[in-house]
């Protein structure tokens, strides 16, 4: 039996993270990059990564010295007025991203599942699964994600070994083609979309040694990094950067085209 004690391990904070990391952005980022920056979009992967990294340990240096909520030390530090005019934004931000993710969701789910389908239906069952999640808790939720992170995981790790033979080398390169103007705009679009590791300034109240924070989130980070790069790699080298370009969701395209023996 699980203990009921409000807390969540080091593991289970860089699971949940890894997930909120990856549901938008293996979506979006790979055609965003390759109209950017084309072949050398797997660069702006890296100068991403390693701005996140940096974003997250000044993150966790401001509020090293904290010891309630991150709610709580807004109003102290900021006063209550100020504090609290944080938190809507943080909210504000929130409820946009839950309800772009929504809608994306759907999307995904209607044009590639259920195409005859209701928009409105397939939202108001990912709302109450939504809704079904926050009334478990963060500690439910970071439970379940252990549990099924690898069996998650394993399914993407084998399709893209399997769409490894289908790879063309030549779509790689030429390199180092893009101006600095290019490259910095691939690189900030990658930021925007690792951003959101924000989300352990959360975590603090819910873990028992908050100095773990930023090993957790950087963790979580470079697995997403690394993701992103064989994803981007495999991605470039079936399809070439001008129809990666022209795609909508290239991942989803990927799991319906490769070959699994």
């Amino acid at each position: 039996m699980f203990s009921e004690n409000n807390r969540i391990s080091e593991r289970q904070a860089s699971r949940l993270l890894t997930y909120d990391l990856l549901g938008l952005s293996t979506l979006l980022v790979p055609t965003l990059l390759s109209n950017v920056a084309g072949r050398d979009g797997i660069f702006c992967i890296a100068i991403g990564v390693a701005a996140s990294i940096l974003y997250l340990w000044i993150l966790c240096v401001l509020v090293e010295d904290c010891t309630t909520t991150f709610s709580a030390y807004l109003e102290q530090k900021l006063g209550k007025f100020v504090g609290r005019a944080v938190q809507g934004g943080f909210f504000l931000y929130l409820l946009l991203l839950a309800g772009y993710t929504a809608y994306l969701f759907c999307d995904v789910v209607l044009q590639s599942l259920l195409r005859e389908e209701s928009f409105y239906l397939v939202l108001i069952l990912v709302l109450l699964l939504a809704l079904y999640g926050l009334w478990g808790g963060l500690e439910g939720r970071a439970r379940v994600y252990e549990i099924l992170y690898w069996f998650l995981m394993i399914p993407l790790f084998i399709m893209l070994f399997f769409a490894l033979d289908e790879i063309r080398t030549d779509y790689w390169s030429p390199v180092f083609v893009s101006d600095a103007g290019d490259i910095f705009a691939g690189s900030y679009y990658v930021f925007l979309s690792f951003a959101i590791i924000f989300l352990v300034l959360f975590l603090g109240n819910y873990m028992k040694k908050k100095e773990r924070l930023f090993v957790a989130g950087r963790r979580a980070l470079l697995f997403t990094g690394g993701v992103h790069a064989a994803l981007y790699l495999i991605l470039l080298g079936i399809f070439g950067a001008d129809a990666l370009g022209s795609m909508q969701y290239p991942a989803v395209t990927l799991m319906s085209t490769v070959r699994i023996s």
